[in-house]
Order: structure tokens, then C-alpha cells, then sequence
């Protein structure tokens, strides 16, 4: 089982790296300059890997989107309405 887990933590932040890369080449955004609805879903995913050995926060592109999507009203009303808490 253990060995099951360290791949697949492996594939996750492999695809996490992707992602970094991207955004550090390509961003501020997903698509580029602008934000869509990819970057909503982007920042849900993120959120789910707090609790992970190495959670997104720590890929400095990553930790940006976060801080920039966060920052939106319609953010921080979704964070009130379901009595969240921050995580990064």
C-alpha cells in the first residue's frame, strides 16, 4: 500500500509541476492574461491538496493563482456562505 501511495504522490505533484510550469511560462492565468472558469476549478483542486505531503502552495506560480483567485469577492462570499477556512 505504501508503495501505492508514493506513486501516485509522485503523479499528482509531477502533474502539479505541469501546472507550475505553465502558469510561470504562460500565465498569470490559465489561458494567459485572463482569468476563465478553468482557474475556478484550478484553485477548487488546489484547495483539496492542503492536507497533502506537499501541498500547491509550495510551487510559488501555484501559491500566486491562490492568492489572485482568493482575492475575488465572489471568493471570499463562497468562503463566508460554506464557513471556510483559508489554507495557504
Amino acid at each position: 500500500m505504501a508503495a501505492v501511495k508514493e506513486r501516485v504522490r509522485a503523479e499528482i505533484e509531477a502533474a502539479w509541476e505541469l501546472v507550475a510550469g505553465h502558469l510561470a511560462a504562460r500565465g498569470p492565468y490559465l489561458p494567459g492574461g485572463r482569468r476563465s472558469a478553468a482557474d475556478f476549478v484550478l484553485t477548487v483542486l488546489m484547495r483539496w491538496s492542503r492536507n497533502m505531503p506537499r501541498p500547491t502552495d509550495t510551487w510559488p506560480p501555484l501559491h500566486a493563482l491562490a492568492q489572485r483567485m482568493k482575492a475575488l469577492p465572489s471568493f471570499r462570499e463562497l468562503y463566508a456562505r460554506e464557513g471556510l477556512a483559508d489554507w495557504t
